[in-house]
């Protein structure tokens, strides 16, 4: 996103310029919540299938809740059962 920015490090946009980054914005927000969604519903339909896994997925995640009652990302990256791609 900050590419779309670069442009206007040194002055302020126009208004022309303006909707046309509030119009990219949108698009790059939809673009992105479209495929977000697909795969949290594929996720969430995988669980529903294998409530086994969410057992263990969910296991692997309570001890990594921090004060904040927060995961964080990397931590979430080095888990052993949440990342594998296909659950048999």
């Amino acid at each position: 996103m900050s590419a779309l920015f670069q442009p206007y490090k040194s002055r302020n946009p126009s208004k022309n310029e303006l909707e046309t980054l509030a119009g990219d914005s949108r698009l790059i927000i939809l673009a992105g919540s479209d495929t977000t969604s697909s795969t949290l519903v594929h996720f969430f339909h995988l669980l529903a299938l294998h409530p086994n896994h969410a057992r263990l997925i969910r296991a692997e995640m309570v001890p990594l809740i921090n004060a904040s009652r927060e995961i964080p990302h990397c931590d979430l990256q080095n888990l052993d059962h949440f990342m594998l791609p296909y659950w048999t």
